[in-house]
């Protein structure tokens, strides 16, 4: 286009007056040839960007520069992720991401002397809605269920679905056992309201089991059985209840 002859390429393509802070223009004048991937605020795409040196007839370089749209293969690449570490029907972490965080809250309690709060638990007699109701009410049930946990913890805590009915919560970054049973008192009494739904109002209680980094133990797998385990001390006693680990 004749009026964008003279503009430099920040601002034919970014909008900008300012040379972009990742421009390897120099160096690429000194003959090295640069590739980086580039996000454009302006119109909101990512780009492929390529600079090459470009030798001119009387001997001087110019720089190439390519920059290739991969906007698209960018998204399907966030939607690949995405699903490969969340649950489809909540949106939660699913057992893969949730094992990360786990490890990372481990590590992270490790270095700074702290304490790692993590609890089991699944939806009381969760089986006969599904046979009774169909399976399209319980997983609305699963949803209204999420909601509810997740406005219950904080930011930095982590809340997935480890399948079926069962969740687990990690509470990093806590002092004493009691931060950890603060809040399963707050989510076993949030189930005494009813879940509302599009045509039922359901009654569903909770059964949660909670063990602690490092009082009971220092490996992420240890620590899910032990809480594994709490969770069925509090079905056996009478559900709708929560139970620390003990050895």
């Amino acid at each position: 286009f004749p009026d964008d002859q003279n503009r430099k390429c920040y601002q034919l393509i970014f909008g900008r007056d300012q040379v972009c802070p990742w421009c390897q223009t120099q160096k690429v004048l000194l003959g090295q040839t640069s590739r980086s991937e580039q996000y454009c605020a302006r119109n909101g795409k990512t780009y492929d960007v390529i600079e090459a040196p470009l030798k001119n007839a009387d001997g001087s370089l110019s720089v190439l520069a390519i920059f290739r749209d991969i906007s698209e293969r960018k998204r399907s690449e966030d939607l690949i992720r995405e699903m490969a570490y969340h649950d489809a029907l909540t949106g939660l972490p699913n057992r893969l991401l949730f094992n990360d965080r786990l490890n990372m809250a481990i590590h992270r309690a490790r270095r700074h002397r702290q304490k790692v709060a993590l609890m089991m638990l699944d939806l009381d007699r969760f089986k006969p809605v599904n046979d009774m109701l169909g399976h399209d009410v319980g997983d609305q049930l699963l949803q209204a269920v999420v909601a509810r946990l997740t406005g219950l913890v904080r930011d930095n805590d982590t809340v997935a679905r480890l399948g079926g009915d069962e969740f687990a919560v990690i509470l990093p970054e806590i002092t004493r056992a009691e931060d950890a049973t603060r809040v399963a008192e707050k989510i076993v009494a949030s189930f005494q309201t009813p879940f509302v739904l599009r045509v039922h109002e359901l009654l569903m209680t909770t059964s949660v089991g909670i063990t602690l980094y490092p009082d009971d133990g220092e490996e992420g797998e240890a620590l899910m059985k032990q809480a594994d385990i709490a969770m069925y001390h509090a079905k056996q006693k009478g559900r709708n209840s929560y139970q620390m680990y003990a050895a």
